[in-house]
């Protein structure tokens, strides 16, 4: 009997180098003072947020910037890099565990594994249990037989982390801003977003709420007999089977704006992939 584990972990070796908080800070006051002194109507860029909105006669946030930005410890603001709320160490870890024996007349090996990996992103990981055999049995001098079995089971989980407009590509357009009171819960039900942010809800909070889960079964499995016809000449003839059956479970907030409440919509599909079978026989020279 053997076993084997190891345990290690995986993580992001570089981020996209987007904006800071202060970078975008001033940008965003360049965009401002722009909107604010065009047209030229006696308002000048150096007009602080009171003077301006008693120009305008009333808020404009497109005219007037946050007073916050430039007070010592930026008052009631949280500065936040998205990408490091996102990105964690995975903890991944193996277990195997094999006998094997036999006599003359039969041997096996049979074996069973597990992995548990955790993703670069959270909420986001793999699972697989497996399971190989491996008989063979001389019948006579001229006999054997021997079967060959693997199932295997897998779960993916990723709410949502990957792709076109998923939550990793939003969060490198997202506000690295947020109101104190709110912190990582900005934009979700009841919190507003940042009055100065763009529309995007917190990813962290969407990956939280939101399930994206694939199951899927497979087997693998031959079974095999050859005979020997005389010396140098051996009939062989395999019979193969490959099976997956494949489970995909989705939910989705009522709204962009997250609400742990109960889903509004949830999908669970099923898919049976076509069993593969295949009959091969085959003289096999000595």
């Amino acid at each position: 009997m053997e076993f084997n584990t190891y345990v290690g972990w995986q993580q992001t070796l570089k981020k996209l180098d987007m904006l800071s908080a202060e970078e975008w800070i001033d940008r965003a006051r360049e965009i401002i003072d722009y909107n604010y002194v065009n047209p030229a109507l006696g308002r000048l860029a150096t007009d602080d947020p009171a003077l301006r909105r008693q120009k305008l006669g009333g808020f404009d946030f497109s005219k007037i910037y946050d007073a916050r930005w430039y007070q010592p410890g930026h008052p009631g603001l949280r500065y936040v890099d998205w990408q490091d709320e996102l990105f964690q160490k995975g903890l991944v870890h193996s277990y195997q565990l094999s006998a094997s024996g036999g006599t003359d007349k039969v041997t096996y090996r049979i074996s069973g594994d597990y992995l548990n990996q955790d993703g670069i992103v959270i909420y986001t990981g793999y699972k697989r249990y497996s399971f190989r055999s491996n008989v063979n049995l001389k019948v006579n001098d001229r006999i054997n037989l021997g079967l060959n079995l693997a199932p295997s089971y897998g779960v993916v989980t990723d709410p949502g982390a990957e792709g076109k407009d998923a939550q990793l590509h939003k969060a490198v357009s997202a506000t690295p801003i947020v109101e104190d009171s709110v912190g990582l819960e900005t934009g979700v039900v009841p919190n507003a977003r940042y009055a100065w942010a763009s529309s995007t809800v917190s990813p962290v909070a969407v990956l939280r709420e939101q399930m994206g889960e694939e199951r899927t079964l497979r087997t693998l499995g031959s079974i095999y007999g050859d005979y020997k016809l005389f010396d140098g000449l051996v009939f062989k003839s395999t019979l193969n089977i490959d099976n997956a059956d494949y489970r995909r479970k989705a939910f989705s907030p009522s709204n962009r704006k997250v609400v742990p409440t109960e889903p509004d919509e949830t999908r669970v599909e099923f898919q049976k992939w076509p069993v593969e079978v295949s009959v091969v026989s085959t003289p096999e020279s000595m």
